[in-house]
Order: structure tokens, then sequence, then C-alpha cells
């Protein structure tokens, strides 16, 4: 049997650690690691301020109130309403290419219906071809959130639906020839009095609050996890 001070100089040298070390190191992480599960599972709740007694009763109940869906619809601006119509336009904004520069991407080329409104990438691909710092991210529920993208930048669905059609690299579009390519559609026009009034236009404001209506209503169907809810 090798001498303490052998031994310490060997782990010294980087030698491989005796068995009975690296059981310890092990032992140790694994402490550590269902110290910081219970501090999840018993400290997250505390910090939150749920009450001790509902912890007690059930454990899960914190969990079923912080992820349940929201009883009531979202509340929407006096002069912005939800309407079918505005949805129905905004719908087909949606789908519409030529919201973008060269007139072949539109909002559903990047969120995909069937992909929960993503792309399925793992980062978003821009217009050049090259990937986008982020992923694409899905479009459901949004109408309960205060903050959009994935850094909270945009203060409102509205900020949120005109950035990307904006973005040199996402849909590359300028107003003035989106607005001179979509003025001369006269069902479009005629969609645009339906929403807003018999006085509107096809313009920057109506586009962006029909498509923000339309991504407002998308409402992710119910899972097995709301069940559990």
């Amino acid at each position: 049997r090798r001498p303490p001070r052998f031994r310490k100089l060997q782990q010294t040298r980087g030698e491989p650690a005796p068995l009975s070390v690296m059981g310890a190191r092990r032992g140790v992480g694994g402490a550590l690691f269902g110290v910081l599960w219970a501090m999840l599972l018993l400290g997250v709740p505390v910090c939150l301020g749920w009450p001790q007694e509902t912890q007690a009763a059930d454990p899960a109940a914190p969990w079923r109130a912080l992820f349940r869906r929201p009883a009531t619809p979202p509340a929407v601006p006096a002069d912005h309403p939800m309407t079918p119509e505005r949805v129905a336009l905004g719908a087909r904004l949606f789908a519409d290419p030529r919201l973008s520069g060269r007139g072949d991407r539109s909002c559903a080329t990047c969120h995909r219906p069937g992909l929960a409104f993503t792309d399925g990438r793992r980062r978003a691909q821009g217009l050049s071809g090259a990937s986008l710092r982020r992923n694409t991210p899905s479009l459901w529920n949004l109408a309960w959130s205060k903050h959009y993208f994935w850094d909270g930048r945009a203060p409102s669905l509205e900020a949120q639906v005109r950035a990307p059609i904006e973005t040199a690299e996402e849909m590359g579009a300028e107003w003035p020839a989106v607005l001179a390519g979509l003025e001369a559609d006269a069902a479009l026009a005629a969609g645009v009095r339906a929403a807003f009034g018999d006085g509107a236009s096809i313009s920057q404001d109506t586009i962006v609050k029909a498509l923000a209506s339309y991504v407002g209503s998308l409402v992710a169907p119910p899972t097995r996890f709301d069940a559990w809810l």
C-alpha cells in the first residue's frame, strides 16, 4: 500500500485518482444535484409567494396555478378590437409574399401552421441563406404576453409583427414599395374597409393592426399537459 504522501503526489501529477476518491466526488456531485432539485421544487414556490398551506396540501398546486391557461380573453385596446374581420384580413396578409422586399417570402414562410408556427430549424434562415442568431419562435398564445421576441424588445404585438417586415435579413421590405404593390388590389382594399370602416385604406397602420389581430387569435390546442393542469 502506498503511503499517503505518495498518493497525494500521484493525484497532483494528474494520474488517475483512487476509486474511493472518485466515488466521493460522485457522491458530492449527486448531493449537490439533489439540493438544487429540492430548491427548485420547494424554493421557487416560496420565492413566488405561494402559501405554505397550499404547498403542503398539494405540492403540484402552485405549478398548476402558474401554467394554467387564463380563464378570460386578454384585454385589448379600445381603439383596436380583435374583430373577426380583422382576424380574417390578418390571416390573408400573413400568407401574402408582397409584404417582403423580393416578393418571395411571407410571414407564413417562417411561421408554418403545421409546425406550431415555427420553421422547424435550429436557427432561422435569413434572406441571404445564412442562419440568423436565433430560431423562429412559435406564435401560440401571444395575446397574453407582455413582451415579444426572444429578448423581449417589442412591447406590443403591433411592434412584433412590424419588425420582421422591415428587417433586412427577414423580409427586407420598405413600406412605400409594399403599399404601392397592394393598393391596386381591390379585394384587399374591400377587406380593409370591412375590418376598419368605410373610410379606411391600405396603410402601414391597417396592415400592422390586422396582422396583430390574427397573431393574437392563435391559441394552442389543448394538450395532455392542460388536462393535468
